[in-house]
């Protein structure tokens, strides 16, 4: 195990310059076992990098962070500039990015370490503090620093001017106190972290601290921007250089091999993909999942990291025992991209994509001879639903044992008819659901058995919902602005007539219609006419030009097309349909986009579009400003880069506009707002003593539905009450109302 109690120590705990035991091999030895470092310094030059060079990357593995507090002048070359003193704060802040500047024409070693450091600014592992006296025209001239390996301490104070020189080519010595040893040591590095702390803290009366800002982005800008990977490379490269160089230094040379072999390690090894690990809530649902046996359902909102999440489990149920044993089921080609490279991420290996269009039964036939002869073989097996159901992959079922990993991804897949019959058959007892919208519209018995098949019922082994993404940053706030759609008169004329022949099927006691084939074929008759409403497209380039007008583009903009019918079925939900009729209305919505301005670029995103993922990234990256679509964005594509959103598709099924909803929220480095249109078709306001008010009333009330879980999180939300007022005052329908019959669902 490493710890800093496993350090071979000088007895006498003092390392000097050419003897065995050199501060150079305390710096190595500590950096690669701590998890961090305080450093409280005289002259930190930019050749005190050199110094630092050797057995950073094993501090960034361990997920090392380091404080530093540092002089203001940061080189002994201006220690005449201190003493001839600085009354002008501007002129001094100038001395130091003149400094910081030589940072750029570094060594090696002083690049690397350099490298390390803006790696590490940039992902929130450095601070520093900039101090000079208040009373005197002198600098801190104190040299020490903290190592802590989580559990135990050292401090080390020294001669050493943490310059290249110092280290490296001068007489130097360092001493270092153990938080394990003698009380009279204990009590040392108690003393030595208790100033640090009161220094670093802004509580030392005798310093004037200043804005570190500029020298952190010094260091960034002088720095190579580079992975933990290239890093890693970057110091094998280094230490082979700087090894040539010593002559029989046998603790060197163990130490490098250590570094070999942790890079070895880490590189083969599964990690959490992001230096600053799982988020919180990440870890609560993993600990939620624990506690319910290992099965459960994570219902969390669009863009939360869902899979992030699973896969967490996956690599925590590694660190346990050793492998990692998984089946995915996706319901898309599209996610099975997607999930191969999040579990790339985080570096699972023996990933099999189980689809049309791979060859996957020679893998799963390998596989099942590597599982006989290793029950610890690790691998990942991404499926879609689809997939998994046919007779070439029920012939692989006995590959899988009880102890492997399950994750369903959109869940709500599993309660088709078709794959209910299947989930007797499967063996594997670790079960992880994944869902913003698990429930089943007009399905209760899917919703049961899924329920049951991974034992958790509402409200989940673990939720997140989109208010709590959205207050802690998770998603992106935004504004929210329905736009009310009347019908022309052809539409209303026809809208009337099958409302007047639904009428004789709507119970007025339960507000719901009786079950007949005749009510589902006249729904949706009706249900395409608000679809492709005409006046649809001239509210849409209504808004679509006022947008381009306060921004002078549409740049990042999203528009989901009316699909032309509506999906009753869950099953139906994820295929990327497009008819004659269809198409028809996709080419005339990205038409209008096209008409706004010439220089607009503009490109459907459907199930036969080529290169999809290059077109995602051009998006993103604003080559492409507008995208149209229909459902193939609602599961599985990420456009995190989406700042403008119009929903022209009119969806009653809130799992399609929960999705997209999410979708557009995705948070992104450059974005700090979405905006969202929407628009929302009624029928013509009747006359309350018509026969079919209370049927248009209930209809009216469910397409708000949308409206008012959209503008109940939004920024702006009392705006929906205004725009939908005359609306709401007509039907005699109260939004609040509205939004405590959604909780209650």
């Amino acid at each position: 195990m490493k710890s800093l109690k496993n350090i071979t120590y000088p007895a006498t705990c003092e390392y000097r310059s050419n003897r065995y035991y050199a501060p150079v091999h305390f710096f190595v030895d500590a950096f690669g076992v701590s998890k961090s470092l305080d450093l409280l310094l005289g002259y930190f030059s930019s050749t005190a990098l050199n110094a630092l060079a050797l057995g950073f990357v094993p501090f960034l593995i361990e997920g090392g962070k380091m404080r530093m507090v540092i002089n203001d002048v940061l080189s002994s070359d201006d220690k005449g500039a201190i003493i001839d003193g600085f009354a002008d704060k501007s002129l001094k802040s100038r001395s130091i990015l003149t400094i910081i500047d030589d940072l750029r024409s570094l060594s090696h070693p002083g690049k690397h370490t350099l490298n390390c450091l803006s790696w590490m600014i940039a992902n929130d592992r450095l601070n520093i503090k900039i101090v000079r006296p208040k009373y005197t025209k002198g600098i801190m001239h104190v040299k020490s620093g903290v190592f802590s390996d989580g559990n135990d301490k050292v401090a080390f104070k020294g001669s050493c001017n943490f310059t290249a020189q110092g280290i490296l080519g001068n007489i130097e010595e360092v001493s270092v106190k153990q938080s394990w040893n003698s009380k009279v040591d204990a009590n040392s590095v108690v003393e030595t972290q208790e100033y640090f702390d009161e220094v670093f803290g802004e509580m030392d009366e005798t310093l004037e601290y200043l804005d570190p800002e500029s020298v952190q982005e010094a260091i960034v800008d002088g720095a190579s921007k580079m992975t933990l990977e290239e890093l890693m490379i970057e110091e094998q490269s280094l230490l082979k250089e700087f090894y040539s160089e010593v002559e029989n230094d046998h603790l060197l040379e163990n130490k490098f091999d250590q570094l070999n072999e942790t890079i070895a390690i880490y590189q083969t090894s599964p990690r959490f993909p992001f230096p600053q690990g799982p988020r919180v809530y990440q870890k609560e649902a993993y600990e939620a999942w624990c506690k319910n046996d290992k099965k459960g359902v994570f219902a969390m909102a669009t863009g939360t990291g869902k899979t992030i999440t699973a896969l967490n489990c996956l690599l925590n149920e590694y660190q346990i025992n050793q492998k990692y044993q998984a089946l995915i089921f996706v319901p898309s080609i599209a996610l099975i991209q997607q999930w191969e490279k999040e579990c790339k991420q985080f570096n699972f290996k023996n990933i099999i994509k189980v689809c049309s269009g791979e060859n996957w039964m020679p893998k799963l036939s390998k596989l099942s001879l590597q599982r006989r002869l290793d029950p610890s073989h690790s691998f990942v097996i991404i499926t879609t639903y689809k997939s998994f159901l046919s007779k070439k992959f029920k012939n692989f079922h006995h590959v899988f044992s009880k102890n492997d990993l399950l994750i369903a991804d959109e869940a709500h897949n599993m309660g088709s008819a078709q794959f209910l019959t299947s989930l007797s058959g499967i063996k594997i007892q670790n079960r992880i659901a994944l869902s913003a919208t698990l429930h089943r519209q007009y399905d209760e018995i899917g919703n049961k058995k899924i329920n049951e098949f991974f034992e958790s019922n509402p409200p989940y082994t673990f939720s997140y919902d989109m208010k709590a993404a959205i207050e802690n940053d998770v998603l992106c706030q935004y504004d929210y602005f329905p736009h009310v759609v009347y019908l022309t008169s052809e539409e209303l004329s026809e809208y009337a007539e099958i409302s007047t022949k639904l009428y004789k099927f709507f119970d007025g006691s339960t507000g719901k219609f009786k079950k007949d084939p005749v009510v589902d074929m006249l729904l949706l008759k009706r249900k395409r006419i608000i679809h492709k409403a005409e006046n649809k497209k001239v509210m849409f380039e209504r808004i679509s030009r006022e947008e381009y007008s306060k921004r002078n583009s549409l740049k990042y903009s999203l528009v989901y097309v009316p699909e032309g019918y509506e999906v009753h079925s869950d099953n139906d939900v994820n295929e990327c349909y497009d008819s004659m009729e269809e198409l028809k209305l996709l080419n005339q919505y990205t038409k209008i986009v096209s008409s706004i301005n010439k220089n607009i670029i503009v490109h459907q995103f459907t199930a036969d579009t080529k290169n999809r993922e290059s077109t995602l990234k051009d998006f993103g990256e604003g080559k492409i400003d507008v995208l149209t679509s229909m459902k193939c964005l609602d599961e599985g594509v990420d456009v995190p880069r989406t700042e403008l959103a119009f929903f022209c598709a009119s969806t009653g099924n809130p799992k399609q506009f929960v999705q997209r909803r999410g979708r557009v929220l995705r948070t992104h480095k450059d974005k700090h707002i979405a905006i969202i249109h929407d628009l929302i078709v009624v029928p013509e306001c009747t006359d309350h003593s018509d026969a079919t008010f209370p049927m248009q009333q209930s209809l009216v009330k469910s397409e708000l539905e949308r409206v008012v879980n959209f503008s109940f999180l939004a920024r702006n939300k009392f705006h929906t009450f205004n725009e939908l007022k005359e609306v709401c005052t007509h039907f005699k329908i109260n939004l609040f109302t509205v939004e405590e019959n959604i909780q209650d669902k």
